[in-house]
């Protein structure tokens, strides 16, 4: 089953969530499973339900098979910009979860020093910093 994950960029930061399992507590990038749906559309509707955030713009970063011998799974990651409050609907597997907001660069320290290991999280960081390092969200489209 795909799943869908996001980047978000701008004068704040990158938005983590940090999740609390049995042994430890992760920290990763908003996404979750597309049950059919439209990976882009996907990626909108997760960003919402998890942290109360509409992105008014998405750009794909690409995708990637992140286990190819065991499973037909694909991840799409998005980068999430122009954003404005919206309604976060979380369900019960997510109750625990909290926001955090992190620089971009603050993040890819994070990844580097072993804080942010999450396979999509540090994958979608190296490629929304490559996106962004080209062409920041704030200029202008050519």
């Amino acid at each position: 089953m795909p799943s869908a994950g996001k980047v978000r960029w701008g004068g704040a930061g990158s938005l983590w969530f940090r999740t609390t399992f049995i042994s430890s507590v992760v920290l990763h990038l908003p996404g979750g499973g597309t049950g059919g749906e439209d990976p882009r559309r996907a990626a909108l509707r997760e960003l919402e339900e998890g942290t109360g955030i509409l992105a008014g713009e998405v750009r794909a970063l690409g995708g990637f098979d992140p286990l190819p011998a065991t499973t037909a799974a694909r991840t799409y990651l998005f980068l999430a910009i122009l954003l404005r409050p919206g309604t976060a609907r979380r369900d019960d597997t997510e109750a625990a979860m909290t926001v955090q907001w992190r620089t971009l660069d603050a993040a890819l320290a994070a990844v580097q020093h072993g804080e942010i290991t999450e396979a999509d999280s540090v994958t979608a960081l190296l490629l929304a910093e490559r996106v962004l390092r080209a062409t920041p969200p704030s200029s202008p489209r050519t």
